[in-house]
């Protein structure tokens, strides 16, 4: 994080600094852990959604990167404009000192005068210059939000307890609920399920079952299973609508022509 200057600390907020580099840190890592994941052999299935993820936090990364370039590159102004929005009210401050006691003498009260005019003139263009560069190197800066730790975990955490579940009921198939919110998660949840995944099994600790009194691990092998099959669960449901579609195309195109050839 660089260090503000004294003339600038006050005309920037230190929260959204410093928010501007912990976002860029974040995404950062956040890029590390996506990269890691894509990498995992256990989670190959869902590799192309992984992969989709790595090329969007680079692009966010490398936008986090070119907003902090231009805010750094909007402080030599900032300073500048600062330096000289103080010089300026210091001279405008002894000038009106200086008037207040006033003279006798006609020439110099009229000088005074002239220099004070002049001084809050100055001072004028000094502040709505000052203004103008912070607003420029404010607009760089984000707003406090945190940053997600990416959509779609509860999904995992679904079925990651249902795995869990069976181990006391093997019969158990994957409940209706579960699978149609896998089905019908978005494409960015989708980008980001491996590295919950990724999370939930390395963070896998026993949970004790209530009917059984016993300490039970997430099944691993059993959540890979799981997981890669309800990929060729969506993706088969995926053709599935491609097809209804073209089919729906193709018969309104046919009754198209048959309209056209009986019309003529």
């Amino acid at each position: 994080m660089i260090h503000l200057s004294h003339e600038i600390a006050p005309h920037v907020p230190a929260d959204r600094v410093a928010h501007l580099y912990s976002v860029r840190d974040r995404r950062a890592a956040q890029l590390v852990e996506a990269s890691r994941v894509a990498a995992d052999e256990r989670l190959a299935a869902w590799k192309p959604e992984a992969m989709a993820l790595v090329d969007s936090l680079n692009l966010s990364c490398a936008a986090d990167d070119a907003k902090i370039a231009a805010f750094e590159a909007s402080l030599p102004a900032l300073e500048t404009k600062a330096r000289a929005e103080l010089v300026a009210r210091a001279t405008l401050g002894n000038i009106q000192r200086s008037h207040v006691f006033g003279s006798t003498d006609r020439k110099t009260a009229l000088k005074l005068r002239d220099d004070l005019e002049a001084a809050e003139s100055d001072f004028k263009v000094c502040a709505r210059e000052l203004l103008e560069a912070k607003s420029a190197a404010c607009s760089w800066l984000p707003s406090t939000s945190t940053i997600s730790d990416g959509p779609g975990r509860e999904i995992v955490e679904a079925l990651a307890n249902h795995v869990i579940a069976k181990r006391f009921h093997p019969e158990y198939a994957v409940d209706l609920d579960i699978r149609k919110r896998w089905l019908a998660m978005t494409e960015i949840e989708a980008m980001w399920v491996s590295v919950h995944a990724a999370r939930a099994l390395a963070s896998a600790r026993p949970e004790w079952q209530d009917n059984r009194r016993e300490a039970v691990a997430l099944p691993k092998k059993d959540f890979l299973e799981e997981f890669a099959a309800l990929k060729v669960a969506r993706t088969d449901h995926h053709v599935a609508k491609v097809r209804a579609a073209i089919a729906i195309v193709e018969a309104a195109t046919a009754t198209a022509a048959a309209l056209e050839g009986g019309a003529s």
